[in-house]
């Protein structure tokens, strides 16, 4: 008897088949909850992520037009037409003056100071404008190089230099550059580009392209309706009164999309007055 009870004690400490089947369940249940919460958060920060994503993209290209219309209407002219005429100029001076003080011996001090300062001022003010001109107006329509007659123009500016977006063939830095507004519904907005510097630019195959945004599906114009007093947005520039002319409008509009979240950015056109005050 002593026997028969200490096999029956050790049958009731080990563990059943059913406890050991439950045992497994519970933790594979538990399991599999972790493994769902992880997958949530990872999924919720991808999508964090991406919405974040999208946001800065719209917000960095609206910056960079923003910045480079800011900056247009700066260019760099190779013409030296201006130095000679402005040579002759002073070489005419130089010549009445030198024929005044021939006739008028007691003033050859004080019209040589003239002169001098005359020099001088004409110096300064060629020296300061340099080769960097600046057009009344910024942002106007234009074609590029290569483009065909019936094909609309693009918005175009000019910019002293090129910016870091802008990658050249040549360790040279691109100087003198036009830029032109492309964009094209199945590849988004581009920037068409070349510099004055370059010997040959009479087809679009030597013109420059650089991808700006692949996500802006749609542009619209924004024009000011004098008639009514309202603000009218189109699809498609307006035309002007003559023909293959259009009209410039005061802001651009543009929409981006991605995965099926779309947003808006508005852009003003600069309008430089030369008869504005500055207080």
């Amino acid at each position: 008897m002593p026997h028969t009870r200490n096999r029956h004690s050790y049958r009731r400490e080990a563990f059943t088949l059913l406890e050991v089947i439950f045992a497994v369940a519970v933790t594979s249940l538990l399991l599999a909850g972790a493994v769902a919460i992880v997958v949530g958060m990872t999924e919720g920060w991808a999508k964090r992520d991406q919405r974040y994503f999208f946001e800065d993209h719209v917000d960095g290209v609206t910056e960079f037009l923003r910045a480079s219309f800011a900056a247009a209407g700066t260019s760099i002219t190779l013409d030296t037409e201006d130095d000679s005429s402005s040579t002759e100029e002073e070489t005419d001076t130089e010549g009445d003056t030198n024929t005044e003080t021939d006739t008028n011996v007691s003033l050859e001090t004080d019209t040589s100071t003239e002169t001098d300062s005359t020099d001088t001022s004409t110096s300064d003010s060629s020296s300061a404008g340099g080769l960097i001109t600046i057009s009344e107006d910024p942002i106007g329509w234009a074609r590029p190089p290569g483009f065909a007659g019936y094909e609309k123009p693009l918005l175009n500016f000019k910019l002293s230099s090129a910016p870091p977006l802008f990658v050249a063939d040549s360790e040279l830095p691109a100087l003198g550059v036009d830029v032109y507004l492309y964009f094209k519904r199945d590849e988004g907005l581009s920037l068409i580009w070349y510099s004055i510097l370059q010997e040959e630019t009479e087809d679009i195959q030597d013109l420059r392209r650089t991808e700006l945004s692949a996500l802006v599906k749609e542009i619209r114009y924004i024009y000011w309706d004098e008639s009514f007093e309202k603000w009218e947005e189109e699809q498609e520039p307006k035309e002007g009164d003559g023909a293959d002319q259009y009209l410039m409008p005061r802001y651009l509009k543009l929409i981006f999309e991605y995965k099926g979240e779309t947003t808006s950015r508005t852009l003003a056109i600069p309008v430089v007055s030369r008869s504005a005050l500055i207080f």
